[in-house]
């Protein structure tokens, strides 16, 4: 009976430290879930803010400076390659006074400045002289077609827009997703931002 008792005593702080145990991993636990669950909830509010895609959290205390660093830290100096034909010089006067005092301005020397830009198209009108015949064996009306040619309309729809032209639309489109939809182009003539008059 005694060993009996004292069996049962020793299960019994068996199961008290046992209890205890599970006691302390249960108040850690509840930490833990406390603490993620407020971590959670300052995501989700962080994400139903407008600028939550593009925010970068809290800004650096000290951000460096942008751009290179001045000095022997900025690095192999190179330009361009420069171009080998120079189509047009234009001459840029010195103002005949200095903007801030008004005081006569003195030239000290002369330096260049290149710039690369893309001709001025000019659009090329065709007028498609177009042979209409018929056939003599089934009556059919037919008509010429020059591969230029991006439709038969004539008479009402007799202005067209030209390959070159449609090809370009499309790769704006495509590419840049530039819209489709044109200028109503029959109330006032494209005029070249060079033309004055």
């Amino acid at each position: 009976m005694r060993e009996e008792i004292e069996r049962l005593r020793r299960e019994r702080a068996d199961l008290e430290g046992e209890t205890t145990r599970l006691r302390r991993e249960r108040d850690r636990l509840r930490e833990e879930v406390k603490r993620l669950t407020v971590a959670l909830e300052s995501a989700q509010r962080a994400a139903k803010r407008q600028a939550a895609p593009f925010s970068k959290g809290a800004p650096t205390a000290q951000p460096k400076r942008p751009g290179r660093k001045p000095g022997p830290a900025y690095g192999r100096r190179a330009a361009g390659p420069l171009p080998t034909q120079i189509d047009e010089r234009i001459l840029v006067p010195l103002p005949e006074a200095c903007p801030h005092c008004a005081a006569p301005v003195q030239a000290t020397q002369t330096v260049e400045q290149l710039q690369i830009d893309v001709p001025i198209i000019r659009p090329t009108v065709r007028a498609f002289a177009i042979e209409v015949g018929q056939c003599p064996q089934c009556g059919r009306r037919v008509q010429g077609r020059h591969p230029w040619q991006t439709s038969d309309a004539i008479g009402a729809a007799a202005v067209q827009l030209g390959p070159q032209v449609l090809a370009l639309m499309a790769t704006l489109h495509t590419a840049l997703g530039v819209p489709c939809a044109l200028p109503d182009c029959r109330r006032t003539a494209w005029r070249s931002p060079l033309d004055s008059s």
